[in-house]
């Protein structure tokens, strides 16, 4: 293969993961927007009709969002994602939710702890919360959780 063959390949290769990676994050992202919905859904039930305290809501809201937006990524966002052991990729999948849920959770609750406007507007607390998670949430499943590679190791 020539040099100039070489770049035209790679370079479609390139476009074509590029645009790969693109799709997957908004797949990615409107299963979360659902999770969001359930998150925030069961924050509001905990807190408001169940009374519960703020940070024990959040964390149940967290907890139901995460098994739903797991089956909904594992079936539509990552194709290849069947190929692996399910049990495995789930404790993957939680582990990485638990390091994007530390950072969501720790934002959401010091905005309403330390600012007024939140104490009112918690859901609002809760959404920049579940923003800042979102990144690392994608990138950890991206690359680890539903790895090609990490595949071959959870088969057995």
């Amino acid at each position: 293969m020539s040099i100039k063959n070489f770049f035209r390949v790679s370079g479609k290769n390139f476009y074509k993961e590029k645009y790969r990676i693109v799709s997957e994050f908004i797949k990615f992202s409107l299963i979360g927007g659902i999770g969001m919905f359930i998150d925030l859904s069961i924050t509001y039930i905990a807190k408001d009709i169940c009374m519960l305290p703020f940070y024990i809501a959040r964390t149940a809201g967290f907890a139901f969002a995460l098994t739903n937006n797991f089956i909904l990524n594992r079936r539509f966002t990552f194709a290849n994602a069947r190929e692996g052991n399910i049990a495995k990729q789930y404790v993957s999948f939680f582990v990485i939710s638990i390091i994007g849920f530390s950072i969501n959770w720790t934002i959401s609750v010091c905005l309403y702890n330390n600012v007024p406007f939140f104490n009112t507007h918690y859901l609002l607390a809760s959404f920049l919360g579940i923003i800042g998670g979102l990144t690392v949430n994608f990138l950890g499943n991206k690359f680890f959780t539903f790895n090609k590679l990490c595949l071959r190791a959870y088969k057995h």
